[in-house]
């Protein structure tokens, strides 16, 4: 059982474990449902070009920012949980399997964190990704295309891009609230289990 903790090298590995873990319904599909709402908005209001690459543009910085300042609110809230939560309360943690994940409760417990942490890594490299590409010359393509088939995938990426930011920062904003539940939760577990200890310390006395 010990060396199960030392089973995962890297984050990926973490990240392929914590995959048994199941997302809650809501977190899956409320943001798949308000991203098609979203593309279905732009379809019918026929949005142009110009305006769909400056919402781009205003969302990727303004996510860019807010990301990272919630990242830092991540890492506090973790190491919170990490303080708080006694040695003794996390060693029981070890001795326990989860039904459903097949992961001991420690692991569990751990891999829920960082799991989030890692959506927002990778959100945020994929926001890079979009930022470095959001610049390509209309023109690109002009060869191959004509200009008015050239403009049409122009403004269905975009429209694309939207509701990929759309439904990626929903979907975030569901695992952030998942989040403050789960610090929630662990201080609520803490008090429990060190108020059984002490009620049955007292009953030995």
């Amino acid at each position: 059982m010990m060396n199960g903790l030392l089973e995962e090298k890297n984050i990926r590995e973490i990240y392929k474990k914590s995959k048994a873990i199941p997302l809650s319904n809501f977190n899956k599909f409320f943001p798949i449902l308000l991203g098609l709402f979203f593309f279905f908005i732009l379809i019918i209001n026929d949005v142009s070009i110009e305006t769909s690459y400056t919402k781009i543009n205003e969302l990727v910085s303004f996510l860019f920012s807010s990301l990272f300042a919630t990242l830092g609110f991540l890492v506090a809230g973790y190491t919170i949980f990490c303080t708080i939560t006694p040695l003794d309360l996390q060693k029981k943690m070890i001795e326990y399997t989860d039904n459903k994940s097949k992961l001991i409760f420690f692991k569990k417990v751990h891999f829920t964190f960082i799991r989030v942490f890692i959506y927002f890594i990778i959100f945020s490299f994929l926001l890079f990704i979009i930022y470095f590409l959001k610049d390509l010359n209309l023109s690109l393509g002009s060869d191959t295309f004509k200009i008015d088939t050239l403009r049409d995938i122009y403004k269905y990426t975009n429209y694309l891009v939207l509701t990929f930011l759309v439904a990626g920062t929903t979907f975030l904003f569901c695992e952030l609230s998942s989040f403050i539940f789960n610090i929630y939760n662990s201080v609520a577990t803490t008090l429990h289990w060190l108020i059984n200890i002490k009620s049955d310390s007292n009953k030995d006395h």
